[in-house]
């Protein structure tokens, strides 16, 4: 069989589309984080129907990015200092076990394989 390339079909839904874009206004601090938001408040805001966003909703809060709390709403999930310093120091440890063994394998030409793949993944993002 001939090798080829062909990029793969996706379409989103209108709940993957309000996830994301919520997820970056969230990373971005712009979600309100003194106050509670309602569901019909912020479907009204971004102009769509509460079902759809609910899912994007608890998508989030299963991301541990907001909180929900019935009849009150949404908010943005502030993590304390200590929560702050055992998320890097999993993600030092995993990083490290994952490195290591990567450096026994790496060769010259692998390092110019992955030098193509990142200009690749720019051209993409400028275009």
């Amino acid at each position: 069989m001939e090798k080829f390339e062909i990029k793969e079909i996706k379409t989103k839904t209108l709940k993957d589309t309000i996830y994301v874009s919520l997820k970056e206004i969230i990373l971005n601090n712009n979600f309100p984080t003194e106050e509670f938001i309602t569901e019909n408040s912020l479907a009204q805001k971004l102009n769509v129907s509460r079902t759809p966003l609910r899912e994007a909703m608890q998508d989030l809060v299963k991301e541990d990015l907001i909180k929900f709390r019935p009849r009150k709403g949404y908010k943005v999930k502030i993590h304390s200092d200590k929560e702050v310093d055992q998320i890097f120091l999993l993600r030092f440890v995993i990083e490290k076990e994952i490195i290591t063994p990567l450096f026994k394998n790496i060769t010259p030409e692998k390092i110019e394989v992955l030098k193509e793949i990142v200009e690749k993944q720019k051209e993409t993002v400028a275009n």
